[in-house]
């Protein structure tokens, strides 16, 4: 008995040393700041609206001052970079240190090749014969790099290479039902868009590149009804995930463990449509984001995880004809909108905010088929608005 009383102390003992040990760690957690001010190399002036990134937290813009400021930081060591356009990307490792606040200013360089703006304003090409609005689905089918003129319409799925030139649908399949659902993507990664449908009656159907288009090679069940789409490599392996936004939800389906079920369903998110997922930081991931119609453009970026807002604009307009795309070919989506007889673009190398471009002349919302048509690595305006396909080049 005696025994028996000894081990039982004994054992109330360790687990109080184990508690005390546990709220000691919890205690011994540093933390610790980083601040500082980006300026120009050549003049000495502060530098606003530069991009700081600090490993593992939100990116930050430099305010009218040129300063940037991270607290409440765990120690130890992280990757940091400052980007600006114009100006030569900065890199570094910082260390942050237990009860310190460390003072990191920073200069950048004019860069000798800057990132030069877009030249919209005009059409530069008008293909005929390409069919009435609806169901425009471009995409870069064969893998050139180039994207390829693509229209889902009335049972048929029809392509119309970049390689040999427009003008004439190169593939033309039957048995995809009418327009809409479209949700074309690289489900497989090889470098090819693949024919994707999601009809409304649950299924999400693929057809594969690889192996030539004009059948179906799978079909998953359990998707919900139509609306909503919005395919996307939302974890970075370079597939494409499915994604859908519909009843204050967006749920999306990985590709890296098989498709057949939601990995993701996170909520409030509102109703179908608006859907403008990309790449807003340039990580390599799909960004949820969301034009909802009250003049706002909402992001959450999928570098911390998804499940809220983490940026909101005010002042884009109402919804519909939303457009995201790399307009200036700087590895980030820009957001954009079509609407009113005029595209507007607002970049992501200078921060979001406020419209960089707004030209005239391209009709009212619908029809918009914005790629990059010409493979040099910049999104091209493209609409296909009563037949015809536009496009109006970011390269001249």
């Amino acid at each position: 008995m005696k025994n028996a009383i000894q081990s039982l102390v004994l054992f109330i003992g360790l687990v109080g040393l184990l508690l005390l040990a546990s709220c000691n760690d919890e205690k011994s957690i540093s933390r610790g700041n980083i601040e500082g001010v980006i300026t120009n190399f050549d003049t000495g002036e502060v530098i606003e609206g530069a991009i700081v990134r600090l490993e593992d937290s939100e990116e930050q813009m430099t305010d009218a001052n040129g300063r940037y400021k991270y607290e409440d930081l765990l120690s130890g060591v992280y990757d940091m970079t400052v980007a600006k356009n114009g100006f030569t990307s900065y890199t570094d490792a910082v260390q942050i240190q237990e009860g310190n606040t460390l003072h990191k200013n920073i200069t950048l360089m004019k860069s000798s090749n800057p990132i030069s703006p877009p030249a919209f304003g005009i059409w530069d090409a008008e293909y005929l014969g390409y069919s009435a609005i609806g169901g425009e689905a471009p995409g870069d089918y064969d893998g050139d790099g180039k994207a390829d003129i693509g229209l889902h319409q009335d049972n048929r799925w029809l392509i119309d290479f970049a390689y040999n030139g427009f003008g004439g649908w190169d593939i033309d399949v039957h048995g995809y039902g009418d327009s809409g659902g479209e949700a074309q993507a690289d489900y497989d990664g090889d470098g090819k868009t693949d024919i994707g449908l999601h009809p409304g009656d649950g299924r999400w159907l693929i057809d594969f590149a690889h192996n030539g288009f004009g059948v179906w090679d799978v079909e998953y069940l359990g998707y919900g009804v139509m609306g909503g789409e919005a395919p996307g490599d939302y974890d970075g392996d370079g597939k494409a995930d499915f994604g859908l936004h519909q009843d204050n939800r967006w749920l999306i389906d990985f590709a890296y463990n098989g498709f057949g079920g939601w990995d993701i369903d996170v909520h409030g998110y509102g109703g179908s449509g608006g859907e403008a997922q990309a790449d807003y930081d340039g990580d390599g991931k799909t960004d949820i984001g969301l034009h909802p119609g009250d003049g706002r453009w909402l992001i959450d970026f999928a570098h911390n995880g998804f499940g809220g807002w983490d940026a909101e604009y005010l002042g884009y307009g109402v919804l519909g004809g939303e457009a995201p795309g790399d307009y200036d070919g700087d590895g980030k989506a820009d957001i954009s909108l079509h609407q009113d007889n005029r595209w507007l673009i607002d970049f992501a190398s200078n921060g979001f905010g406020g419209w960089d471009i707004d030209v005239h002349g391209y009709g009212g919302s619908g029809g918009e088929a914005q790629a990059d048509y010409d493979g040099d690595g910049r999104t091209d305006i493209g609409l296909h608005p009563d037949g015809r396909w536009l496009i109006d080049f970011a390269s001249k």
